[in-house]
């Protein structure tokens, strides 16, 4: 309930706006996991991460109880990895959280360069942040950058998004392009600067009024990046996914998971329904919506289509290419089933046409059926 196409309105984010108008709706679209490290194991794997035993989020190395071995898995295929070989130049900006090791480094993974930060969250003024790039394919030798320019290290979500478009038009046209652009906002800390508090004044509740300035700064921020892809002449022939890696959650942040109850951890349809929207100018029909259940990773088998790589290419994945999908080519449903499952909480989920089992350790089990509140 916190973007303008999901029936936000007490935050304005005309740049989210515009690409669901663009493009479709999923309506029905989940993420992989309640939180964050998980879930982005799955969308870069395009597989369930209890395939690979992925169910905590990986600690920072100054952590008590930090595991070196923890991470995306070397065996798992990255996205990455893949359009890297399809000559992609591949970019990820923002949050990682799939460990810290440099065998599990973005830029170990696939990604030919790097900027943003390996933990799952970071003080917002703090930008101190470097950008990396591998210098060759042979060497792998990683070439570090300086910062950015002072004028930019105000505030993170700035800056990345600043990073975004940097990259965007500094890629040659004829070179295909793969951005990941993770932000962290609005994970904690709550943070924001004067600038996107301002643009939020109504709003009198403290905690939703930073949450709705840091939503703003990075709605301002897609906005930008958008921008700077019609101004390349790549808008219409790029496919565009904003997602989330799971609900908000109201108590700590401010976050709006209406009309769903549960939040960020648990398997109640408010941790883990989030907003969808998939654009492709060229391809997908603007202003519809697709109202069958999608999952985060369908993401990777997407994407691996636009770039031109077969589904039956890619040795294991429970990723589906939804592009026939949300153009109207087929109309049945790309899932028979969706299945979570977490770590210590002992939390399962399966959800099947419109039925959801949902079981957790020491209740007893329940079935819902989702048209009914």
């Amino acid at each position: 309930g916190d973007v303008g196409f999901s029936g936000c309105r007490d935050i304005s984010t005309p740049a989210i706006d515009a690409i669901a108008n663009s493009g479709v709706i999923c309506r029905e679209a989940y993420s992989p996991h309640p939180f964050c490290g998980p879930s982005r194991a799955a969308l870069m794997s395009g597989r369930y991460q209890q395939r690979f035993s992925f169910y905590g989020n990986p600690l920072p190395k100054s952590a008590s109880g930090y595991d070196p071995d923890f991470g995306l898995p070397e065996s798992e295929v990255c996205i990455a990895e893949l359009l890297s070989q399809s000559g992609y130049r591949t970019a990820i900006i923002g949050k990682w959280h799939l460990g810290s090791e440099d065998k599990f480094h973005p830029l170990n993974q696939g990604f030919s360069d790097f900027f943003g930060f390996l933990d799952g969250h970071r003080n917002y003024y703090k930008t101190d942040l470097q950008w990396q790039s591998v210098a060759s394919d042979e060497s792998k030798s990683w070439n570090t950058c300086p910062p950015a320019d002072e004028s930019r290290k105000d505030y993170l979500t700035d800056l990345l998004s600043d990073e975004a478009v940097r990259i965007i038009k500094e890629t040659e046209n004829e070179k295909p392009l793969f951005l990941y652009l993770a932000y962290n906002a609005p994970h904690t800390p709550m943070q924001a600067t004067r600038r996107w508090l301002g643009k939020v004044e109504g709003i009198e509740d403290p905690l939703r009024h930073v949450y709705a300035a840091m939503v703003t700064a990075m709605d301002d921020g897609i906005g930008r990046v958008t921008d700077a892809l019609r101004e390349a002449g790549r808008l219409d022939n790029t496919l565009i996914v904003f997602t989330s890696d799971n609900g908000g959650i109201p108590p700590v942040n401010g976050a709006n998971n209406q009309p769903f109850r549960g939040m960020k951890g648990n398997l109640l349809e408010g941790g883990i329904r989030v907003p969808m929207a998939i654009a492709w100018p060229a391809r997908l029909p603007a202003g519809t919506e697709f109202k069958h259940p999608v999952i985060g990773f369908d993401a990777y088998g997407t994407s691996a289509t636009a770039a031109g790589i077969a589904m039956n290419e890619i040795t294991a994945t429970d990723s589906v290419n939804l592009l026939p999908y949300l153009s109207g080519d087929r109309t049945d449903s790309p899932h028979d089933a969706l299945y979570w499952r977490t770590g210590g909480r002992g939390q399962a989920a399966v959800r099947s046409g419109t039925r959801k089992l949902f079981a957790v350790q020491s209740l007893s089990d329940r079935v819902f059926d989702l048209q009914q509140d």
